[in-house]
């Protein structure tokens, strides 16, 4: 038996793999390719060094064990939503998946110190420069989609993934064979079905027109994409919803991510809540990070995508309220979806006086 074989079952972690530290030489050139086409994240971690060799990230590091964390339980569907509701990404019901995989991580190298000897470690979920996803496939725990998902079996890509680097030489343990996908063959229903046709190419993807992106980057929602957005206030599952390979990939025996909450939002309550409310309710989430002004721009664009008329008392009070003026303007504009004349209305008083070059702007639209 593999020597880390009973500590990741005893912390819990279905899928892993040992590899050795190797510099991933393709990565630089696709990183390239992605500065040139301006199609490389902001969000992400600067192209560097650090980003494809591993090695940097922990001095004498002799192996890595690669986790991967399944998020999709039986019984993960939604029966909350309204008009008004907004939805939430399903990797983003439950606790952070940050949290939730370092813990087990660092429970992992404790065990791996008193049991084989490991002096020092390196844990990496998604934060560190280290390629999460790159190195899921590096160690056969799973394999690319067109959607540039991962699909680690059984599970499909309902998965989080992580890293633990040590000083220690173990045993290399991987799948026997590399997992391959189907896309291709007879399937290219996530290009299909992208909203914004953000995947542009097999395993490309144009992240800043992409909603799963677009609904964490701060300032002003681009407007050809509010519509598009439809009800999603975090996130967006389509590409992975309609893949076959999803439809058939097994359900995760046990809940990592407990508890079950915030599979969609009341938006009017969402406009008005204060920075406390928003950390009480959503701090231990993985939407905690990205603070409330961003929810609540995306909640007011979600109210103008609804047809309700009854979402209008919540958005004229915040075009009228709110300190932000990125969210006043999302308001005033999802206002114009639901009733132009309002807007323009308000439109014309606002460019009279208000100062702000947002709100400016957005009142120069309607007008």
């Amino acid at each position: 038996m593999h020597p880390a074989a009973d500590i990741m079952a005893e912390v819990d972690i279905p899928l892993w793999a040992v590899i050795r530290p190797r510099v991933l030489e393709h990565l630089p050139a696709i990183y390239r390719r992605r500065e040139q086409d301006n199609t490389y994240p902001a969000l992400a971690h600067t192209p560097s060094s650090q980003r494809w060799n591993p090695a940097q990230h922990l001095s004498g590091v002799q192996s890595i064990l690669v986790a991967a964390l399944p998020y999709n339980p039986t019984g993960w569907i939604d029966n909350g939503r309204t008009p008004l509701s907004g939805t939430v990404s399903r990797y983003a019901w439950g606790r952070d998946y940050h949290s939730v995989l370092e813990e087990k991580l660092q429970q992992a190298a404790d065990l791996l110190q008193s049991k084989v000897g490991v002096g020092r470690w390196f844990a990496a979920v998604d934060k560190t420069p280290l390629p999460d996803r790159e190195l899921a496939v590096e160690a056969r725990l799973g394999c690319f989609g067109w959607n540039s998902c991962v699909y680690c079996p059984p599970f499909g890509s309902r998965v989080v993934l992580g890293s633990l680097s040590i000083d220690k030489k173990l045993p290399v343990h991987t799948p026997p064979q590399k997992p391959s996908a189907d896309c291709g063959l007879s399937c290219n229903a996530c290009m299909q079905s992208c909203p914004t046709g953000a995947i542009r190419e097999p395993y490309y993807i144009n992240p800043y027109i992409c909603l799963a992106y677009l609904t964490q980057a701060s300032g002003v929602f681009p407007r050809l994409y509010r519509p598009l957005l439809g009800q999603r206030i975090w996130g967006c599952d389509t590409c992975q919803d309609v893949c076959p390979m999803n439809q058939r990939a097994e359900p995760a025996q046990k809940e990592y991510f407990a508890p079950l909450q915030y599979r969609s939002l009341p938006l009017p309550e969402v406009l008005q809540w204060s920075h406390a409310d928003f950390r009480a309710k959503l701090g231990k989430t993985a939407l905690g990070w990205r603070g409330k002004n961003i929810l609540q721009r995306n909640a007011a664009l979600a109210l103008g995508n609804s047809g309700s008329s009854e979402a209008l008392p919540p958005l004229q009070d915040t075009v009228e309220r709110h300190g932000s003026a990125v969210v006043r303007a999302s308001a005033l504009w999802a206002m114009g979806r639901l009733q132009p004349a309002s807007a323009r209305r308000r439109a014309l008083q606002l460019c009279g006086s208000d100062i702000d070059p947002i709100i400016r702007q957005e009142a120069q639209y309607w007008l």
